[in-house]
């Protein structure tokens, strides 16, 4: 009996030092948009591809498969359709008559006066909130950091001038960009070029990569807030 309860101790214990450990360490998503594909990977202790999954030899000769079978009931429709001759056309019947409408319209005009009115929320409540919900939310901004940010545009167009005239304005784009996103988010970029593309050497070679990592712990926090100011203002708007 002891050696149970001693052996139940140390699964409890493993489980909580498994859950503290999920809190506690940094969750990473590693996000890259290369060639035309996206890729995502999360990180906890380990890599692991979320997005694309590999897809099983099974899995495509189902799709298949239910491709013809769908192509093969379409067709058989078609040929039973095109068998059938065209009969009269049935005479259209009334779909309400006069007498359940109007009991239906007397159990309605019962029924929206047995609804109760919802809480009410004025311009005041929600303005003595915001204060408090903006700064959680730059928080919970700030707790999410995006690092190894990259981010490379080749530029192509047959004339040369106007693809001058493109690069230049993609780089005053980016350059009333990187600075908005720097304060508002926890951000910092590794590489941020833009290339002029006159032979059309880099075509589809638009990149874009980033890791976005935060605490779980530090997370639930932030929503816990969240949620406490919308009890606030529910609370507010029943008095």
């Amino acid at each position: 009996m002891i050696l149970a309860l001693k052996i139940i101790g140390y699964v409890l214990l493993a489980i909580l030092a498994l859950v503290l450990l999920i809190l506690v360490v940094p969750l990473t998503f590693n996000v890259e948009y290369f060639q035309k594909v996206l890729r995502i990977r999360f990180r906890l202790i380990f890599p692991i591809t979320i997005y694309p999954r590999r897809k099983k030899d099974g899995e495509e000769g189902g799709k298949a498969s239910k491709k013809k079978t769908g192509k093969e009931k379409k067709e058989r429709s078609k040929s039973e359709t095109s068998g059938h001759k065209v009969g009269k056309p049935a005479e259209a019947k009334p779909e309400h008559p006069e007498g359940p409408v109007k009991t239906e319209t007397a159990e309605n005009g019962e029924k929206t006066e047995e609804k109760k009115s919802g809480p009410k929320f004025t311009l005041d409540m929600v303005s003595e909130l915001l204060p408090e919900v903006s700064e959680t939310l730059k928080k919970l901004l700030r707790f999410i950091r995006i690092r190894k940010v990259v981010i490379i545009l080749p530029i192509y167009h047959p004339d040369p001038a106007k693809n001058g005239e493109m690069v230049g304005y993609t780089w005053a784009g980016l350059g009333n960009l990187i600075p908005l996103t720097k304060h508002i988010f926890n951000i910092e970029y590794n590489r941020v070029d833009v290339i002029p593309d006159f032979e059309n050497v880099h075509n589809g070679e638009i990149m874009l990569a980033a890791d976005i990592t935060s605490s779980v712990i530090l997370l639930i926090i932030c929503v816990i807030n969240l949620l406490f100011a919308y009890l606030r203002l529910k609370k507010k708007s029943k008095v």
